[in-house]
Parts: C-alpha cells; structure tokens; sequence
C-alpha cells in the first residue's frame, strides 16, 4: 500500500514537471494557469507581464524568427500592454525594418462605470468572461460589496445625521458621553463558524480536510441593548415570538418621557450605527461555536461577556461616529470603502 501510494505520489510529480517545461519562463507559467484553457497556446504565442524577463522574453523572440517563424503573436494583458509594444517595436528596430508589425488592442472604460459587469466587458471588447476577469485582476481593479444602491434622498438623510459632527466640533468629548445607541439583534442557541475562521494550512500535496455545511440553530432570543461610552445602560432579552414593532414604539415612548432627544438611523448605513459595526460582531465572534442547551444559558453567557469588557471597548467604538461622520460628509452621504 505504501509502494502504491509512493509511486502515484511520484507519476503526479514527473506530470507537475513536464507541464511546467511547456512554458519558457515562470511568470508565463504562472500567468498561463490563471487564463481560461482555450487561449492560445502555440509554439509561436509569447505572453507578457510586468514581471517577466523582457530579455529573456527578446532572446526567445530571437529565436523564434531565426527557427523559421513567420510570424509571433505577443500577447499583453492589462497594465503590461506597454511592455508587449515595446518588445515589438525592439524587434523591428532590431531587423532594420524587415519586420512588420500589426497591434491589436481593445480597450474599455470602466473607472467612469463603477458597476460595469464582467458580461457586458466581454461583449464589448470580445473576449471570454474569464479572460476579462484576469485583466481586470492584472490592472489592479476589485470590486466591493455595498448593502444598496442609494438614492438622492438617502444620501440627502446621512449627511443630515452626519451634522452631528458639528456639535462634537463645539463641545468635544462631552457630547459624545450624551450619545446613547441602541439596536437589537438575534442570539442563537448555536452559531457555526465563519468561512475565514475555518481556513486551515495544508501541503499542495495533502487532501483538503472535509467540510460540512453548518446552519444557526432554529433555538434564538432577540437580544436589546442600550449603551454609551462607559458601558451597557439597558438589556433586554425577548423570545421568538415576540412582536418586535410593538416593542420598538413602546421603547420609543420611554425614551422621549426620559427627556433624550431621538436621531433617527439613516436607512441602509451600518457603518453609522455602533452596534452594527463593532458591539454585534464581536459578541457573535465570541458566541461561534457556542451550544446553550436553553434561553436561560444564553442569557448568562451574553451577561457575561458584557460585564467582562472594559469602558475602553465602549468608548473607541462611539469616538470612531466622529471619523464616519467625517467621511460621509466628504463624500456627499454616499458609502466609503472602509
């Protein structure tokens, strides 16, 4: 068994070896692995990046002409398009003009289109989807997720809450200790761990470890808290089947007869509200992998964790509205990357 597995260890080897000596140089290879398999892959294509030899890449050129080529397709893609033309124009200086030379590019605005899709590429430039996709990987671009596409009045709603700013402007840290931020979230029996935190390291050669898919329980509190920048002013646990509308308007009430001053959430805009991007994900962080066999162990767990943090978890996360503030003003209410 061991003679059999050493051996099939081996013949994967020498087919490793003879794939890689199909390729000139290891940035073609690399960028070779990651184009779509019906490129072109002739004797006579040479493929271009910014990381490749160009004297290598001139010398192979060379080579080619003097075997006999009649003709070599250099290949260029994003950002190194320059470098192929350069490599081009060497080669007929080189042979005083006895070489013609026909470039063939296609090129696409996408910074004034932000949401251009990967299809609508393809068709203009005519080239497959998965070679756009690497184009667009060689020039740098990414995109990034945004929970809605905001409309005027929306933006028109961020930048009027994010005039708190000015009042931070006037009375400096002492405003920021009359914020009190609230929200409300689920709490699981069990949550599973994330994508990222299931990442494990491993040879090329050795299996991927096996990995089922995983659902939170159907067993859940609705967890509402109430804080400021020293700490938890108010929680709230309510079951499942609790109406949570009626529960907002009765909290709304409350809140008035207590004197505060209520600043309504800008629809869509978690990063303006605390416990969206700093109180929820951490307790959930701390929860994954957690099983509470009942409400009661929930309660206890999440009570825990509270007491255990110190007034520096509160106060950092309610000093960073000020930079959010900022940044979304500056921005005209639209999303910033973070």
């Amino acid at each position: 068994m061991a003679e059999s597995e050493a051996r099939s260890n081996h013949n994967k080897g020498d087919i490793l070896q003879r794939k890689r000596h199909r390729y000139k140089s290891d940035s073609e290879h690399v960028l070779k692995k990651r184009l779509p398999p019906r490129l072109p892959r002739r004797n006579n294509d040479v493929y271009i990046t910014n990381k490749s030899n160009y004297q290598g890449q001139l010398s192979r050129c060379e080579k080619l002409l003097n075997d006999g080529e009649s003709e070599i397709v250099i290949h260029g893609l994003g950002a190194a398009v320059p470098r192929a033309v350069n490599l081009a124009l060497h080669l007929k200086s080189k042979h005083l003009g006895t070489i013609e030379v026909a470039v063939n590019t296609s090129t696409v605005d996408i910074v004034a289109n932000h949401r251009i899709t990967q299809g609508h590429l393809s068709i203009q430039c005519g080239i497959s989807r998965k070679h756009v996709k690497v184009i667009i990987a060689e020039l740098g671009f990414w995109k990034i997720w945004v929970p809605r596409m905001l409309l005027p009045h929306m933006k028109q709603k961020r930048m009027g809450i994010c005039q708190l700013v000015l009042h931070y402007e006037q009375e400096g840290d002492e405003f920021l200790k009359n914020i009190v931020t609230g929200d409300g979230n689920w709490v699981h029996h069990f949550n599973p761990e994330n994508k990222r935190s299931s990442l494990q390291f491993h040879h090329k050669g050795s299996h991927a470890p096996k990995k089922f898919k995983a659902v939170p329980s159907a067993g859940k509190l609705m967890l509402t808290v109430f804080w400021n920048i020293q700490g938890v002013v108010h929680m709230e646990f309510m079951p499942e089947s609790t109406t949570i509308n009626s529960v907002s308007a009765m909290t709304t009430e409350h809140i008035l007869h207590l004197g505060f001053a209520v600043v309504d959430h800008p629809p869509y805009s978690p990063n303006m509200a605390p416990s969206d991007f700093h109180l929820f994900p951490k307790l959930k962080e701390y929860l994954r992998e957690h099983l509470f066999d009942s409400d009661d162990a929930v309660q206890t767990e999440v009570r825990l964790w509270f007491r255990h943090q110190n007034e520096t978890f509160y106060s950092d996360s309610i000093k960073k509205l000020v930079t959010h503030w900022e940044k979304c003003i500056h921005h005209q209410g639209d999303y910033v990357k973070k």
